[in-house]
C-alpha cells in the first residue's frame, strides 16, 4: 500500500519513466529520418542547392535523437513535434514543385504519419511540462518497472485487486488495454506495454459508464484518472469490481447503485 505522503513524489518519478521511454521511441524515428534525409539530400544536392534544407533537417533530426536519450527533457516532445512537422512541410513543398514541374508525385501515407505524429508530440508536452529533469532514484524506477511488469501480468479473473479496460487517450493509434491496482487510497494504472504507470487516487479516478458496446457484453466508459481522460469500454463485471472500490465507505455513488459500507 502506497504511503499518502510518498505518492507526489512517486508520480514525479512515473511520469519521468513514461517521458524517458517516450523520448526513447522518437529517438528511434529521429534517426531513421535523419538518416534518410542525409542520404536523399546527399544524392539529390547535385540538382538543386534546396536540398541543403533536407540536409539540415536530418542533422537536427540525429542531433534531437541523441539528446532525446542522454539527457530526456519536456521541451523535446516540442523539438521532435516541431522537426516531424517541418519534415512533413518539406515532403509537401517538394511534391508541389515535382507536380509543378511534370514529375512524379510520391505525397503518401509517409506525410500523414508525420504530421500526426508531429501533432500528437507537441500535445503530450502539456501532460510532461512539470517533470522534473532530475532522474529520481534508482531504486524508486526499479520499483515502478516491477510494479508496471506485475499489474499488466496480473488478469482480473486472478486478483480481486485488478480490474481492466480498453482506453483511448485520443490519438489516432493509441487505444490500449489498461489495468489498475486498486489498493488503499491509490489506483496504479499501467498500459498494456507497460510503458505508462499512472499513480491515481481513489478520489480523483472516476469511470463513467454509457451505452452498451457495438459487440459483446461491453459498455462504453469515460475514465477519468486525475488530468488523464480517456473513452474506451469495460466488461460489466470489471466496472462493479471499480465501483465498489471507488465508493467503499461512501456510500450512495453518482450512478444511483447502493455500495456497502467497508
Amino acid at each position: 500500500m502506497i504511503d499518502p505522503a510518498h505518492l507526489p513524489g512517486l508520480q514525479m518519478a512515473a511520469k519521468y519513466r513514461t517521458l524517458r521511454r517516450i523520448l526513447r521511441s522518437s529517438a528511434i524515428g529521429s534517426f531513421i529520418f535523419g538518416a534518410l534525409a542525409l542520404v536523399i539530400g546527399g544524392i539529390t544536392l547535385q540538382y538543386t542547392n534546396l536540398n541543403l534544407i533536407l540536409i539540415g533537417l536530418g542533422v537536427a533530426l540525429i542531433v534531437f535523437g541523441v539528446l532525446d536519450l542522454t539527457m530526456p527533457r519536456p521541451g523535446l516532445l516540442l523539438a521532435d513535434g516541431i522537426l516531424l512537422l517541418v519534415l512533413a512541410a518539406w515532403n509537401v513543398v517538394v511534391t508541389i514543385l515535382n507536380a509543378a514541374g511534370g514529375g512524379r508525385v510520391n505525397f503518401g501515407w509517409i506525410v500523414i504519419f508525420q504530421v500526426l505524429a508531429g501533432i500528437y508530440t507537441i500535445k503530450r508536452y502539456g501532460e510532461f511540462k512539470d517533470t522534473p529533469t532530475v532522474a529520481p532514484p534508482a531504486p524508486i524506477l526499479t520499483w515502478l518497472d516491477q510494479t508496471a511488469t506485475t499489474i499488466r501480468k496480473t488478469k482480473p479473473a486472478n486478483s480481486p485487486f485488478i480490474i481492466e479496460w480498453i482506453g483511448n487517450r485520443g490519438s489516432w493509434n493509441n487505444a490500449s488495454r489498461w489495468r489498475a491496482q486498486l489498493v488503499g487510497e491509490t489506483a496504479t494504472a499501467v498500459d498494456a506495454a507497460g510503458a505508462e504507470v499512472l499513480l491515481v487516487p481513489r478520489q480523483t479516478f472516476n469511470i463513467s459508464k454509457g451505452k452498451k458496446a457495438l459487440f459483446g457484453k461491453r459498455v462504453k466508459i469515460v475514465a477519468q484518472l486525475g488530468a488523464i481522460s480517456m473513452k474506451g469500454t469495460i466488461e460489466p463485471a470489471q466496472f462493479e469490481r471499480f465501483q465498489a472500490w471507488r465508493w467503499a465507505g461512501i456510500g450512495q455513488n453518482p450512478d444511483g447503485l447502493w455500495v456497502p459500507q467497508a
